[in-house]
């Protein structure tokens, strides 16, 4: 389920360039981190909520879940 986004050699690893139009003074986050995290979380959520996802204490499947809700962006809202 990892990625490589934007010339990463390593599988699961971002390499996040300068562009930052969406918040240009916030030094710490950038335009494709602010999409890769969210992106990231609703990959894992989704497989969560389908059943998809083993439970580290018995080893069975989490059981499906309905109506859990994903994030979205600042632009979407």
């Amino acid at each position: 389920m990892r990625d490589r986004l934007e010339g990463s050699s390593q599988k699961g690893c971002v390499i996040a360039g300068p562009t930052n139009t969406v918040c240009p003074n916030n030094v710490g986050m950038n335009d494709l981190l602010r999409t890769a995290v969210p992106n990231k979380h609703n990959a894992f959520r989704s497989a969560l909520a389908l059943g998809n996802v083993t439970n580290g204490r018995n080893g069975t499947m989490c059981r499906r879940a309905s109506k859990m809700p994903t994030l979205v962006s600042c632009e979407q809202i």
